[in-house]
């Protein structure tokens, strides 16, 4: 049995110009009417699609389903999950140390506020210290990156939040 897009934009309650974007990035091949060329869509077109929302749903994005259905779906499947659960996985780490840093800082406003004029001493745990200027009294020297700090702060693997602190010397 064969479908028009309307007919499938209701079904899945999808718009029209979505099934046509799916259309234009390649993850859905419907068929043609050769008198007047609409869109016609068959039982396989429909289960495919059931696929894509699936896939839409956990937010895959429309370039990666494309990939994923046109390069031997079936043998590569579970490699296409594992990355994308790999990659999650990464997001959902950044969005936890992201989320500790925001309750830090916000902790840390709403104390300020009753010490201002203060010094605030407040144990912290061990991070990498990355200096990018010192001071003697209120003069500071010229703020400044070397290599290695500009790769740290720029890469990948890392997870850069700056926070300004002072560090006292002993004496």
């Amino acid at each position: 049995m064969n479908y028009k897009i309307g007919e499938v934009s209701k079904m899945f309650n999808i718009s029209k110009e979505m099934l046509r974007y799916y259309e234009k990035k390649g993850v859905l091949h419907p068929k043609r009417i050769d008198e007047n060329n609409y869109r016609v869509y068959d039982e396989m077109d429909i289960f495919l699609l059931f696929e894509i929302v699936q896939y839409q749903a956990m937010n895959f994005h429309v370039a990666d389903i494309a990939e994923m259905l046109s390069n031997k779906y079936m043998e590569n499947y579970a490699e296409y999950l594992n990355t994308y659960e790999r990659r999650l996985r990464k997001e959902i780490a950044y969005k936890m140390i992201l989320e500790r840093h925001i309750h830090e800082l916000a902790q840390r406003a709403q104390t300020a506020r009753y010490n201002i004029g203060q010094y605030y001493f407040r144990q912290i745990n061990n991070f990498q210290l990355i200096s990018i200027c010192h001071s003697q009294h209120e003069q500071y020297s010229r703020i400044t990156f070397d290599h290695e700090t500009s790769q740290i702060l720029n890469s990948n693997n890392h997870m850069a939040f700056a926070e300004s602190l002072c560090l006292f010397k002993e004496n």
